[in-house]
């Protein structure tokens, strides 16, 4: 599917590259949705779609170009936390660039629910995005103060046992 519609003559040519990516990956959807809110929205974004290296890799392109992580959602161009959010995840909230998922819904009640995982943007010296996952120490990379005001380590309390192995310390 493209994107083309009336474009205003202020909307840049990155941000529509990056709503032509999230249609294409299936994160923004059109139609009729009911937020737990209890509105009706005629989009639907899934943040938790973005869920391999590839589509992972060309979101941290979009911040990379930017220069700056995003402050929040809504600077990321995503709907508020609990507006996101599927069978397995009650939210997906941005601060400081640093992506923290929390688990509620269907998810295990008694190991999961309320639990959070979060991921990490960071630049290398090169100035490649690399991310880090949960609990994992910061990857050895990393330049000096290129991370995301938020640590990943911070912000995850699932148990380390529900961690894949390369967000475990």
């Amino acid at each position: 599917m493209v994107v083309e519609a009336n474009k205003p003559a202020n909307v840049d040519a990155l941000a529509q590259a990056f709503v032509q990516f999230s249609v294409e990956s299936g994160v923004l959807r059109f139609g009729e949705f009911k937020t737990k809110a209890g509105r009706l929205s005629p989009y639907f974004f899934n943040a938790g779609l973005f869920d391999d290296g590839a589509k992972l890799g060309r979101l941290a392109e979009f911040y990379a170009q930017r220069g700056a992580w995003p402050a929040n959602n809504a600077q990321a161009g995503l709907a508020t936390d609990t507006d996101i959010d599927g069978k397995y995840v009650s939210a997906v909230n941005v601060n400081g660039g640093t992506i923290t998922v929390t688990y509620g819904n269907e998810a295990n009640a008694t190991n999961l629910a309320g639990d959070t995982v979060a991921l990490q943007p960071g630049a290398s010296v090169g100035g490649d995005v690399i991310w880090r996952c949960g609990q994992a120490a910061a990857p050895a990379q990393w330049a000096a103060n290129t991370a995301a005001s938020l640590g990943s380590n911070t912000a995850t309390n699932v148990a380390n046992k529900y961690l894949p192995s390369n967000c475990r310390p």
